[in-house]
Parts: C-alpha cells; structure tokens; sequence
C-alpha cells in the first residue's frame, strides 16, 4: 500500500490494484494496514493451544462426537484445558491448552510429535480424549497475544483500524462483538455531521474504541488467569450460576 495524495494505492496479491480515500484496516490480528497506524508489537499473555482438526469425527472419536452434540465441550483441571467446538462441515475443532513460556515451541507438523507430547502432558485424565487427540489430522501452535492496555496513536485523515488489528486480545467471547461494534461506532462518527474534518472523527472514533477495548482487555487477561489456575472449575461454574441468576 502507497499514499497517493490524500488517499492510498492499494495492490492485492493477484496484481490488481485499487485506489480508496480512506483505508479501514479490518484485516485481523495479523494485519497489513495496522503497521500503517501503529508500530506497537503484541505481548504475550502466557498461554498457547494446540489446536486440532478432525474431519470425520463420528468414525474416529465417535465419542467425543456425541458429547459435543452440537454443542461447546470444555474441560478443565491441572491449570490446563480442552475445549472442542463443532465445525460447520459436520468436524471437529479441538483447543488444548495451557500455560507455556514465550520461548516454547513444538513441530506442529510432526503429528506424532504432538500426539506423545499430548499423550504425556494429559497424563492421569479420561483416556476419551486421547481418541480425540489421536483422530487429529493437523495440529496448529497458537501463542495467544494481545495489544498492550496502553497503546496509543496518532490519528491519520485517511486511515484507521478496528477489531483484532486495533485490539487484539485473548479469547473472551467478545471479539467479533466488539469488532462489530467498532465498524458501527466509526460509521457513525464519519457521517453524523458533528466533526469539522475526517481525521477529528477518526480521532474521536479511536479514542472510544481504545477506551472500551481496554476494559475488555483487561477482564479477558483476568479470566485468562482463572480459567489456568487452581480452582478454573470451581471459578468458571461460579461464573454461570452469577450468568443465570442476572
């Protein structure tokens, strides 16, 4: 992407390129715009998941399959986890995770690699999920990182960021709400007629956006520490009785 005038060039992989007066960077957690923006890296917030891919679950952990019923199976205990979520093709997705230290790494290709790792550190739990984890036909490494709480930046006249790009932090639930949100707030600041010029909506946009999504980030990095510590069972079943009783 190169400025061009008071807009931007945008060229895409295939070649092609298109020319926009205002670039909002959506693009994720590993965005292209955001370097635009801001040069503040991501932090680490000390735990990483295996993820795993099954195609045909109903044959290779049958199971697993059935107690996840459409459903979300999460299990908890030793300052680990193992979440499984039903994929739209009729798969599996299976999170493992735990606390690791930053500098921790696995063959993510070696799938036997993976699975005697798995098979050892899951040591003493229910032998149903090591079918789970033996009817796996990828596994991924995911750090989970997020933006400090502090971050800031200059506005621009032509450019912003929003969602993961502007505010990624871990796993709460709140992601694409608050992405969703983003997109609406920044619409609404760039066409209510109450600021003189783009770049003061943007501002105006952006620090509202930081402001919420700090407060998000700080409750996701909170749960993070009850979700992997001693007493994540007993911490996340107190959690939804207080859900259910609102």
């Amino acid at each position: 992407m190169t400025q061009d005038g008071e807009g931007w060039i945008l060229t895409f992989n295939n070649g092609t390129t298109a020319k926009a007066d205002i670039v909002i960077g959506s693009d994720g957690a590993r965005s292209k715009i955001r370097p635009y923006v801001s040069d503040t890296q991501t932090l680490y917030c000390g735990v990483t998941f295996i993820q795993g891919e099954i195609d045909n679950p109903a044959a290779t952990c049958p199971e697993i399959y059935e107690l996840v019923a459409n459903g979300n199976l999460v299990v908890l205990g030793d300052e680990k986890s193992i979440t499984v979520q039903p994929r739209g093709d009729g798969g599996l997705t299976f999170y493992a995770a735990a606390k690791y230290p930053e500098d921790w790494t696995i063959d993510a290709s070696d799938k036997d690699e993976i699975y005697s790792f798995l098979l050892e550190f899951y040591e003493g739990w229910n032998e149903l999920f090591f079918t789970l984890f033996k009817a796996c036909d990828k596994f991924t490494v995911r750090q989970l990182n997020y933006f400090p709480l502090d971050q800031t930046w200059e506005p621009h006249s032509n450019i912003t960021i929003i969602g993961d790009a502007a505010h990624l932090m871990p796993p709460s639930g709140e992601g694409v709400n608050t992405a969703m949100l983003d997109a609406l707030d920044l619409s609404e600041h760039l066409t209510n007629g109450n600021y003189n010029d783009i770049q003061t909506a943007i501002e105006a946009f952006e620090n509202k956006m930081r402001a919420r999504s700090t407060v998000l980030a700080q409750e996701a990095l909170e749960s993070n520490e009850v979700m992997y510590g001693e007493n994540a069972l007993a911490a996340l079943v107190g959690m939804l009785n207080k859900r259910e009783s609102l």
